[in-house]
């Protein structure tokens, strides 16, 4: 018996409905899985679980390990400054023109090749710029890098971050023995040292420098936010001249 053209209709309208449906369900598993995603990661960051943060971030990230600056600064929307806490080591005149966000992981060789050139602007242009140091230590391949950066925040604690930071990048090793070696070459109060390293006192900080660095995009370390532009990689001596005169004459 032939199909009427009803029946055709119908049977294409039935068709048409279920595949409705069942977009409609892909979708709101889309967006559902989204949100229970953003909703986990934020509290992990709260909860304070770095190395499965780490895993889930870092394995999901593009990032940019070459050590060569980028041909152009990506320029950062907003005010940078409410990445800036009472707690951020600070170094360079407070009041200075330009602001320097430095995104760094002591176990980064591209941070260790670029530690001295930044020592030297440092030098030259300490009171036109102020760094704010966040820490961004990648323990998925840097498997010392989360303590170093626990180590350098107790010596925080004892105001001794910078000399510790420089101990770090001097020496090159990153081992806990390493760790409490530096701490008694400075003269640290030990126990309050080891106290506050055991206990990881600081990482839900630097688990927060962190997830402002994915915020602003950072896809590796080192990454420099230079007022509002963002710098990638191991900018030369020139290079770093010539962008902050190029800061400073704006």
């Amino acid at each position: 018996m032939p199909t009427t053209p009803s029946r055709e209709s119908g049977k294409r309208s039935g068709v048409k409905t279920i595949l409705l449906t069942i977009l409609g369900i892909v979708c709101v598993g889309f967006f559902s899985f989204f949100t229970i995603m953003v909703g986990y990661y934020f509290w992990k960051i709260h909860s304070g679980d770095a190395a499965q943060l780490q895993k889930k971030f870092y394995g999901e990230f593009t990032r940019n390990p070459d050590g060569k600056p980028q041909d152009a600064s990506d320029t950062i929307e907003g005010d940078v400054t409410q990445y800036i806490y009472s707690s951020s080591p600070q170094i360079g005149n407070p009041d200075a023109p330009i602001t320097i966000l430095a995104f760094i992981d002591f176990e980064c060789p591209y941070c260790q090749k670029a530690y001295p050139i930044f020592e030297e602007i440092l030098a030259e242009y300490g009171s036109a710029i102020r760094v704010i140091f966040k820490h961004f230590p990648i323990e998925s391949i840097h498997p010392h890098a989360m303590d170093a950066a626990i180590a350098a925040a107790c010596a925080q604690d004892q105001n001794a971050f910078w000399e510790f930071y420089r101990r770090l990048f001097d020496e090159k090793q990153l081992a806990k023995e390493n760790l409490l070696s530096y701490a008694i070459d400075l003269n640290l109060n030990l126990p309050l040292f080891q106290q506050c390293f055991t206990a990881r006192t600081h990482e839900s900080a630097i688990l927060k420098d962190m997830a402002d660095g994915v915020h602003l995009d950072v896809p590796g370390t080192p990454t420099y936010i230079v007022n509002n532009q963002k710098v990638v990689g191991v900018p030369s001596k020139k290079q770093w001249t010539a962008l902050l005169l190029q800061e400073l004459q704006k």
